[in-house]
């Protein structure tokens, strides 16, 4: 009986090292931490004699399995999907004056993204011939300039032109203000100063200047 524990002992020892050395490669490692703890209390539970000591663990047992449990339901409810994108062309951007990749100008593009193979946008992307998103010119007016700045959200990531924010903004100005729509995908507010910095927000290419914003 004495040796058959103490086998079960090493051989969780062993058991625990290996899983907890691995716990540091995979996506949910308290999973396994975990596991390993209700282990250790299931074995106090079968080789402990006094019946506190015996309660205690098997309280702490369930507690950490259900929370490996709970654990591992998160992960598999909120683990990353992958998402596939798909333009035509396949090259519609480039690197320009150091502020990242811009559209080209006078670009027309059709825009995919799938969702684990199930197709989730499928619109069209237009630019004029300063390489904005556009805003629908059936919106636009006079004689207010609002230039609009920032990442995916405010540029329309996988929505049609008169779906964008800049485009809804310009359409509730009911013909007062004419949009402008300087945001880009993944960009950040270094890309707004570098758009500054380099003269882009300026009169020479119909871009409102700093003093119509």
């Amino acid at each position: 009986m004495r040796q058959s524990r103490l086998i079960t002992i090493a051989a969780l020892i062993v058991a625990s090292f290996v899983l907890l050395r691995s716990s540091s490669t995979i996506e949910a490692p308290f999973i396994v931490y975990f596991l390993v703890a209700s282990a250790w209390a299931i074995t106090i539970v079968l080789f402990s004699l006094p019946e506190v000591l015996r309660n205690g663990a098997l309280i702490c047992g369930s507690v950490f399995f259900s929370m490996a449990l709970v654990e591992t339901s998160m992960y598999y409810a909120n683990r990353s999907q992958i998402i596939i994108t798909r333009t035509i062309p396949v090259e519609w951007r480039r690197d320009e004056k150091g502020m990242g990749s811009q559209p080209l100008p006078n670009t027309t593009i059709a825009f995919e993204e799938s969702l684990d193979g199930r197709l989730i946008d499928d619109v069209t992307y237009r630019f004029d011939g300063s390489g904005l998103r556009e805003i629908p010119a059936s919106v636009q007016g006079r004689p207010h300039r609002v230039v609009f700045f920032g990442c995916s959200f405010m540029f329309g990531h996988g929505v049609k032109d008169d779906e964008t924010l800049p485009y809804y903004f310009v359409r509730e100005a009911s013909g007062t203000i004419e949009g402008f729509n300087f945001a880009g995908d993944g960009w950040g507010p270094h890309q707004m100063l570098r758009e500054i910095e380099t003269g882009f927000v300026s009169p020479s290419c119909r871009h409102a200047r700093a003093g119509d914003i």
